[in-house]
């Protein structure tokens, strides 16, 4: 039986932290992402509504800047499992190498540790992948059946 402590949880993040890194680097993109494509609707908005006259320029800028960024959120929803996933997996991997004593190498070769350590338990990433959204999908049909 495990114990955690607080102590172990910092252990592991600092033994993992080039996989930590990478995963706050693709977050970051995300988020950069999405407040360009909300800046470049704003300006787009702003520079169309001064082109046709507008009283307000302001509002046609609020208003494309907000709908840029629908469609950035609806863009990075549906790239968004896939990306993330694969990061995921394989911070868990490494997560779980660990606490099974296994040595985790350390640097940019633990990247590449936890990508083999991910395929050699479940083949590809699109394997991988279906074998997520099926587990999804059958754990929320099992926790919304009421008696």
């Amino acid at each position: 039986m495990w114990t955690v402590t607080v102590f172990k949880a910092l252990v592991l993040m600092l033994r993992t932290l080039p996989q930590l890194a990478v995963r706050t680097l693709v977050f970051a993109g995300i988020a950069a992402g999405l407040a360009l494509t909300c800046s470049a609707g704003a300006w787009i908005g702003y520079r169309v509504s001064l082109a046709n006259g507008a009283a307000d320029p302001a509002t046609y800028a609020l208003f494309a800047g907000t709908a840029a960024l629908a469609l950035g959120i609806g863009l990075v929803a549906v790239a968004r499992g896939r990306l993330l996933h694969a990061v995921q997996a394989r911070s868990i991997a490494l997560m779980v190498d660990s606490l099974d004593g296994k040595m985790v190498p350390f640097g940019p070769e633990q990247i590449l540790f936890a990508r083999l350590s991910v395929a050699s338990r479940f083949g590809t990433r699109v394997e991988l992948y279906a074998l997520d959204r099926l587990i999804r999908s059958v754990s929320g049909l099992i926790t919304s059946v009421r008696e």
